[in-house]
């Protein structure tokens, strides 16, 4: 690099090396100070006020610990336009109590009354689920012109214990199953006693074998509509029987027509109908079935806009 002598003025070559010394003037041997050589200094911003110091090795979190995002959920477009809505929104957290909750009001129910006969207005006889597995019927001030019957229709009012002892305790146990697949998302099978250990591999599939099961209730129930409820068959029953001389007696059609005549006329007699809560209990089988399948509905869709049920004013 060049340089100037500040005696002589002369141009002077002068070697890089030389950098921050003072080297002789070849000319007029005054000595020439060399400017080091020029290395631009970086400024390190000082640290955000805002910044935490980082934790010591052995407290940072794991990676799991942080939650990951969910999908996001496109909700649906707000209903444009006069008047106002009311309804629900059928996200998972609403659906999932309905079963257990459902369950629980079917199995109130069964201390209830199902099915009783009521001539003139006056509930003769009652039966509700249990009388009916215990071949029971609840007699209400009965007249004593009708203690004969009352002994007959004991004696066929509990045939239907083939259906109701399969369905009762089914029904406990979904009750059990559907709160414990609530709370109780997972069984150690350290801390399960021995004979208990099989729940533990079967916990998993909890909600599949509830699913199963309120389908099975609800074809029970359908069954025990269909073939006639305790009280109901055992009336259907009876007058079949005080009438069966008479119908093994007739001959033409119009003597057949007759005794059925008699015996539907002795059916009537007794006003046989099924109560509210028997409506009821059928209506929550049908109810914890739909929740059911719209759970499993919605566990298949993720990332879109839950439904919701609206009424519209």
């Amino acid at each position: 690099m060049k340089q100037i002598c500040p005696e002589c003025l002369k141009s002077v070559e002068v070697p890089d090396s030389a950098a921050g010394t003072d080297v002789p003037c070849p000319v007029c041997g005054a000595k020439i100070p060399v400017p080091g050589r020029y290395s631009p200094a970086v400024a390190v911003p000082p640290p955000a006020a805002n910044d935490a110091p980082p934790p010591p090795p052995g407290l940072i979190p794991p990676a799991s610990a942080s939650p990951l995002p969910g999908p996001a959920v496109t909700p649906y477009p707000a209903i444009t336009g006069d008047g106002k809505d009311v309804g629900v929104t059928l996200t998972p957290a609403v659906v999932e109590w309905i079963v257990p909750v459902g369950l629980t009001l079917i199995f109130v129910l069964t201390f209830f009354t199902w099915v009783g006969a009521y001539p003139g207005g006056h509930r003769l006889f009652a039966q509700n689920a249990w009388d009916t597995l215990f071949r029971e019927i609840s007699p209400n001030m009965v007249p004593v012109t009708m203690k004969d019957e009352e002994t007959k229709l004991r004696a066929l009012a509990g045939r239907d214990w083939p259906v109701m002892l399969p369905y009762l305790v089914l029904l406990i146990v979904s009750v059990l199953l559907a709160w414990g697949e609530k709370f109780v998302h997972e069984i150690d099978p350290v801390t399960v006693p021995g004979p208990l250990a099989w729940l533990s591999k079967v916990w998993p599939q909890r909600f599949l074998i509830l699913a199963v099961l309120c389908g099975v209730l609800l074809g029970f129930f359908v069954l025990e509509m269909t073939r006639g409820f305790g009280l109901e068959t055992a009336v259907r029953q009876y007058a079949v029987q005080k009438y069966e001389t008479d119908a093994a007696a007739a001959d033409t059609q119009l003597e057949k027509v007759a005794v059925q005549v008699k015996t539907g006329g002795e059916q009537g007699r007794f006003a046989v109908q099924t109560t509210t809560w028997y409506a009821l209990a059928f209506l929550a089988h049908v109810v914890v079935v739909l929740a059911i399948l719209i759970r499993m509905w919605l566990a298949n869709r993720p990332g879109k806009a839950y439904p919701r049920l609206a009424l519209r004013y």
